[in-house]
Formats: structure tokens, C-alpha cells, sequence
């Protein structure tokens, strides 16, 4: 700009670039004229009336480029922070997979796309109207604990290790950390035990006694629930979840494995997980489901999903 201009004059050698007409698209809402939404008696009437009333659309613009970098301004400076949201949250995830102990029972819960149902016979009619169900994935992990106790039995390269672990029923020690076996070393004479070189998180080499490593052998198991009522809300994950936890204790591996932990990890859908209502059902069930503790991370939605993303493609 000019010495002593206004903010809308531009300088006279400016490059006739910056105002060469551009067109773009972008992502926005806009407000859908209804009546009322009666919002069921689980749901939060002013959310589902915030929700039904908008709808997301591709909107067309058009400028020359300092409009155009404008509006690109207000999206990246949000995306920053989202990136920086999810850096962060990845990070601490991976620190709570090394750290996992026995007795943490790791629930990986979504709700996938509704099902079609496809028959095997139709009318004509019926090509235009498709059924569908409700599908919810909820992948269950936990460390097999008669591997982690166990002091003697053969580690293969790159299994996952506790250096200085201490046995599922003792206290952590402070001085345990995450590696992973490189490969074993071969004994020379005075050699009590065997011994294995292994790679720590910061990429450390280390020889660590036999006895002084846990093996680290992940049980994973992935429930699906399938349901004829297409609403996705508190009630239903309630539904899937207690259901889980119900199979998990038939086949006794609630017991086995001395799972006293439930960490539940999702997305932060507001409808169905995060809400004051999930939150306050879980807060209810550690007598009901018989765990010690519970904990709940919620993930931006679109990442994280891990598992059972694999599992719904499936």
C-alpha cells in the first residue's frame, strides 16, 4: 500500500496477479426451514433442534486472491490448533500403550456407517428403498497376564517388552520402561540366564536379564452389534457396551485376566458419547460392571479410530 493509505488501497506497482478473478469452493451451513423437532426423552432437545436445523452444503465463491486469502486465513488458523490438538493426543495415546499394565481392559467403541441390507430377491419397488441396520464396532484389548508373568519363556525379535517390569499383581516399579527385542544374545560362560538386547522408545540399545523382561502379548477381540433401531444415541451405545463387557465376563476373560481397569476410548460425537449423560452412566457402573476405575479419552472426530475401522470395512 501506499505511505498514509487506507486499508482498501493498493500500491501502484502492485502485480496484476493479486487481482486476477479466482473462483473456489467451500464447505458451509445453512439454516433448513421445518417445524419443530420433538426430541426423544434420552436426547438433549436443544441439540437435536441445533442439529436438525442445519444442513452442510457446498457453497461457490468467487474474488480476486487477497478475498480468496482472506477466508483461507480464518480456516488455517483453526486447522492449526487442530493439528496441534491431534499431534498431542496421538502422542499421549502412544505413552498409554507402552505404559499399559495387565488388569486394563481397553475398549475401542464407534458406531459405523447404517448397514445396507441387501436381499436376495426384490420387486422393482424395492431397488428404490433400501433397509438398513445399525452396525457398532467395539474392539477389546488387553495384556495376556500369564505371558507378562511369565520369567522364562522365549522372546521372538520385535516383541514388545516391560524392561524391569514388575509381576501384574505388585506395583509398578519407577524405573520400568517400554522396548522392543532386537534379538537374543548368545551366553558366554558364567551366564546365569539368557540375555536380550532390546531397542527402548528413544531408541536406546539395552541387555537385559530374561527375568527382568515382560512380555508384552496383546489379546484383541472385535464385538459386533447389530440393531434394527437406527438411532445412534446414549441409549444405544449403553446397550452395546454393557453387552460387550456381558461377553467379555461369559468367556471369563474379566476374570483370567484380573481386569479391574476399563479405559474406553471414542470420538466426540455429542450424541451418543460425548454428552453429560454417557458420562454420568459410566459413573454408575463401576459396582454394576466390576471394575475398580474407569476411564473415557475422546478423540477428534475423522482420527483415531484404529481397529475398528478395519473391522467395519471388513
Amino acid at each position: 500500500m501506499k505511505p498514509g493509505a487506507s486499508a482498501n488501497e493498493l500500491r501502484d506497482d502492485l502485480d496484476d496477479v493479486w487481482l486476477t478473478p479466482l473462483r473456489w469452493s467451500r464447505y458451509a451451513y445453512r439454516t433448513k426451514t421445518q417445524t419443530k423437532v420433538r426430541a426423544r426423552a434420552d436426547a438433549d432437545e436443544a441439540y437435536e433442534q441445533k442439529k436438525k436445523s442445519k444442513e452442510l452444503f457446498v457453497e461457490q465463491r468467487s474474488g480476486t486472491l487477497f478475498d480468496f486469502l482472506d477466508e483461507f486465513e480464518g480456516v488455517a488458523s483453526k486447522h492449526v490448533v487442530h493439528r496441534s490438538i491431534l499431534s498431542r493426543q496421538k502422542a499421549s495415546a502412544s505413552l498409554f500403550e507402552r505404559e499399559r499394565r495387565p488388569g486394563i481392559l481397553g475398549l475401542d467403541i464407534d458406531y459405523a456407517g447404517n448397514f445396507d441390507i441387501e436381499e436376495a430377491r426384490k420387486v422393482q419397488s424395492e431397488h428404490w428403498s433400501t433397509k438398513q441396520s445399525t452396525l457398532f464396532m467395539a474392539v477389546a484389548v488387553w495384556l495376556d497376564i500369564a505371558e507378562w508373568d511369565n520369567p522364562t519363556s522365549e522372546l521372538p525379535a520385535s516383541a514388545e517388552v516391560t524392561v524391569n517390569g514388575s509381576l501384574s499383581d505388585k506395583e509398578p516399579n519407577s524405573n520400568e520402561h517400554w522396548a522392543r527385542v532386537v534379538r537374543k544374545v548368545e551366553k558366554s560362560d558364567g551366564d546365569a540366564e539368557d540375555l536380550y538386547e532390546v531397542l527402548t522408545f528413544d531408541k536406546k540399545t539395552e541387555t537385559v536379564a530374561r527375568s527382568k523382561l515382560r512380555h508384552r502379548v496383546f489379546i484383541k477381540q472385535c464385538n459386533a452389534g447389530v440393531s434394527d433401531d437406527k438411532t445412534h444415541d446414549s441409549w444405544s451405545m449403553r446397550c452395546f457396551v454393557e453387552k460387550t463387557i456381558e461377553h467379555l465376563k461369559e468367556q471369563g476373560a474379566v476374570k483370567d485376566h484380573k481386569l479391574k481397569v476399563l479405559c474406553v476410548h471414542s470420538d466426540n460425537a455429542a450424541q451418543h458419547f460425548k454428552s453429560s449423560k454417557s458420562l454420568h452412566y459410566f459413573s454408575k457402573q463401576l459396582e454394576g460392571m466390576g471394575f475398580e476405575s474407569i476411564l473415557y479419552d475422546f478423540g477428534p472426530p475423522g482420527h483415531g479410530k484404529g481397529e475398528q475401522r478395519y473391522c467395519i470395512e471388513l
